[in-house]
């Protein structure tokens, strides 16, 4: 099995210590970057967010269960 030919070009690539530790450095982070941005977007989906006249519990009980019918 063969890795795909812009990885093997990379490779195959000669570049110094600077150059090898930059691109490390930079993969890394678009790693961090792309896991971090998936993980906000999939808190975001399922949060519901009441804001306005009612969403505070001042005066009550936020409970809808506690309320009667």
């Amino acid at each position: 099995m063969s890795a795909p030919k812009p990885i093997q070009k990379l490779l195959n690539s000669e570049m110094s210590r600077r150059e090898f530790l930059g691109f490390l450095g930079a993969a890394s982070l678009g790693v961090i970057g792309a896991t971090s941005v998936i993980r906000g977007l999939n808190g975001l989906a399922g949060r519901h967010v009441d804001n306005g006249y009612g969403s505070s519990a001042y005066g009550g009980d936020k409970d809808s269960s506690s309320r009667k019918a």
